[in-house]
C-alpha cells in the first residue's frame, strides 16, 4: 500500500501479545483482513492495520488467545479528530482551497520588455482596451489572435508577444522604427517660417532660391523642390537643406487684469484606496464637494523584488479657494512677458534667442503684450510646402 494512503485512511500501529499469535494471524487472514509491516518483539509482534478495521479483530484475538495494545495511531482521521472542537480549522482550510482555485489560472503581474520610447503604462493601457489586465484567466482569450489585433490597431508595435506562465504576463515589444516625414509625402520646397535674414545655406536637395545674406519674409521660397535638368526636363524633389538665419518673429498675448486665483485652503483630506487581485477596495466613506486638488501616490507590495497585485493608493486631496484678483498693470506685464518666454521655450526649442522686444496696450481690461523675438535659428526656420499648392 503506498504511504499517503496508508496516511489518507488512517491506521493504528497494534502490538499483538498471547500463547498462540500465529492463530491470531490466520484467522485474520481468513476474515481478509489488511495487515502489513509485521515485527517480532517481547513476547509476540507488531503489526500495522487500517483503522477502520480495528473493531474487527477482537472476536479474533479472543478466539486466539491473545491481547491487543495499541501502539500508535497514525493518519489523517486521527489528526482531525484531534482539532475537532476547533471549527476554524476546517473552515480556513476550505477557505484556502477555494482562493487558491479562484487566484490559480489568472493573471497578476505584468512583465514588459522592449519599451524604447512608449513606456509601460501605455503598454498596459493598450492592452487594457482589449480586456487583458489584472485578473484575466490565462486561458480566456487565444493570445494569438490578441496579438494580431494589437499589432494591426497600433503601428508603433512591429512585434509583440504575449506569454502566460503561471500568474506572470511577459509582454516582449519591438518598437516600430518611424518612417522618414518625406516617404509618404508628395514633392515640397522649403520656404521661410519667419522674416529674417540668411546668414548660412546648405543645399542637399532641390534648387536654391535665396543665398546668404538675403533678407526674407513668411513663406519666401528657400529651396524650391523643382530641379531643371541640362536636357530641360523638370524633375520634383523633397527638397532638403540646412539653413540657419536671424529671424523676427512677432507674436501677440492678452492678459486679463481681474483673474482668479485658486489657493490651498484647509486640512488636507487623505484617501486611501486597496486594489488586491485587481479589486479597488475603498478605504474611506463620503465624497469630496467642491474644487480640489489631488496628489496620489502608489505603494505596491513587493518581496524579494516580485510585485504582488496587493498595492495601496494613497491621494491627498487639498481643498482650493477661488479668490478674484486684480493685476495691476506692472504685474500683467510681466505675466505676458512670461507667457511670451514660455513660448520660446516650447516653440522654438531648437533656436537661440538673442533678445525680446514688447510693447503693450490696454484694451477692455485686457493688456496685451506684443513681442518681438530675435533669434537665430536652424531647423525651425524652413517649413514645407507642397509644389502643388
Amino acid at each position: 500500500m503506498l504511504w499517503w494512503l496508508e496516511w489518507f485512511w488512517g491506521y493504528v500501529v497494534v502490538r499483538v501479545t498471547g500463547k498462540t499469535p500465529e492463530r491470531f494471524m490466520n484467522l485474520c487472514a481468513f476474515r481478509r483482513t489488511d495487515m502489513w509491516d509485521f515485527a517480532p518483539c517481547d513476547n509476540g509482534v507488531t503489526v500495522k492495520i487500517r483503522a477502520s478495521e480495528f473493531k474487527h479483530l477482537r472476536r479474533a484475538a479472543r478466539r486466539g488467545g491473545c491481547r491487543l495494545h495499541i501502539e500508535r495511531r497514525c493518519g489523517l482521521p486521527f489528526v482531525l479528530r484531534r482539532y475537532r472542537g476547533r471549527v476554524g480549522l476546517p473552515l480556513g482550510v476550505v477557505a484556502f482551497v477555494l482562493i487558491l482555485q479562484v487566484l490559480c489560472g489568472r493573471v497578476w503581474q505584468f512583465d514588459v520588455q522592449g519599451v524604447r520610447l512608449l513606456t509601460r503604462e501605455t503598454v498596459l493601457q493598450i492592452m487594457a482596451e482589449y480586456g487583458i489586465r489584472e485578473g484575466v484567466r490565462t486561458n480566456a482569450y487565444e493570445w494569438a489572435t490578441v496579438r494580431q489585433t494589437i499589432l494591426h490597431d497600433h503601428p508603433e508595435i512591429a512585434w509583440m508577444s504575449l506569454n502566460p506562465v503561471g500568474t506572470v504576463m511577459h509582454v516582449d515589444l519591438s518598437e516600430a522604427t518611424p518612417p522618414p516625414d518625406s516617404a509618404n509625402q508628395p514633392p515640397y520646397s522649403l520656404v521661410a517660417a519667419a522674416d529674417g535674414r540668411i546668414t548660412q545655406i546648405k543645399v542637399f536637395a532641390g534648387t536654391p532660391a535665396v543665398q546668404a545674406g538675403d533678407a526674407v519674409v513668411k513663406g519666401d521660397v528657400l529651396v524650391n523642390g523643382a530641379v531643371t535638368l541640362p536636357n530641360g526636363s523638370v524633375v520634383y524633389q523633397h527638397a532638403s537643406a540646412e539653413i540657419t538665419a536671424e529671424t523676427v518673429r512677432r507674436m501677440q498675448f492678452a492678459v486679463p487684469l481681474t483673474q482668479t486665483k485658486s489657493t490651498r485652503a484647509g486640512p488636507p483630506c487623505v484617501r486611501r484606496t486597496l486594489a488586491i487581485f485587481g479589486l479597488q477596495v475603498p478605504l474611506y466613506l463620503g465624497s469630496l464637494n467642491g474644487p480640489y486638488e489631488t496628489e496620489t501616490t502608489t505603494w505596491h507590495w513587493q518581496i524579494d523584488g516580485v510585485v504582488l497585485p496587493v498595492s495601496v493608493r494613497t491621494a491627498v486631496c487639498f481643498p482650493l479657494q477661488e479668490t478674484p484678483l486684480r493685476l495691476t498693470p506692472a504685474q500683467a506685464l510681466a505675466q505676458g512677458k512670461q507667457q511670451a518666454e514660455q513660448y520660446v521655450q516650447n516653440n522654438l526649442a531648437g533656436a537661440d534667442a538673442i533678445r525680446l522686444e514688447y510693447t503693450h496696450s490696454m484694451v477692455d481690461d485686457q493688456l496685451i503684450v506684443k513681442a518681438k523675438i530675435y533669434c537665430r535659428e536652424s531647423a525651425t526656420f524652413a517649413e514645407k510646402r507642397l509644389i502643388y499648392d
